[in-house]
This record gives C-alpha cells, sequence and structure tokens, in this order.
C-alpha cells in the first residue's frame, strides 16, 4: 500500500489554485488590494520566521509564528470574503 495520495485525488489536487483564485461573477472591488497586500504581508513574515529559525533565538522564533499565522488569517478572510462575494 502507497503512504502517498492516489492519482485522482492529485488530479484534482492541481485544480484547487484555479477555483480558489478565478473570481466568478462580480466581487467587492475594496477588498482585492486588501487581499493583495496582506498575501505579500504574508510572504514577507514567512521569509522572516524563517530567518528567525536559523539566527534567532527560540522564543522570538515561537513569537514570529504567531504573527504570521495571525497575517495568514487575515490574508484568508479577505480571500474567503471576495469568494464568497463573487458567488452571492
Amino acid at each position: 500500500m502507497s503512504s502517498g495520495p492516489n492519482d485522482l485525488v492529485l488530479f484534482i489536487g492541481r485544480f484547487h489554485p484555479v477555483s480558489v483564485h478565478l473570481p466568478i461573477g462580480g466581487y467587492d472591488p475594496q477588498l482585492l488590494p486588501w487581499h493583495k497586500w496582506s498575501g505579500i504581508a504574508v510572504a514577507v513574515t514567512c521569509t522572516l520566521t524563517w530567518l528567525l529559525n536559523w539566527l534567532g533565538p527560540p522564543r522570538v522564533y515561537q513569537v514570529s509564528l504567531l504573527g504570521t499565522l495571525a497575517v495568514l488569517a487575515v490574508a484568508s478572510h479577505l480571500g474567503a470574503s471576495i469568494r464568497t462575494a463573487a458567488i452571492t
């Protein structure tokens, strides 16, 4: 028995970015810049957290993980709000 996902799961999983990031219908244009910049903030905080993992004390790294999680939650919420507005 293989330990990885089967071919069907991999095939469907490859459509995840398109289904999430391709808006269908209208959306709130005010949310789009907020989602874009919060996504950039996620990339920046992930990079800083990665650097702190190598260079910083463990406690600072742990705090940066929580900060990254908070930024990720905001970006995800905004993205879901855009997606929800497009569907309704």
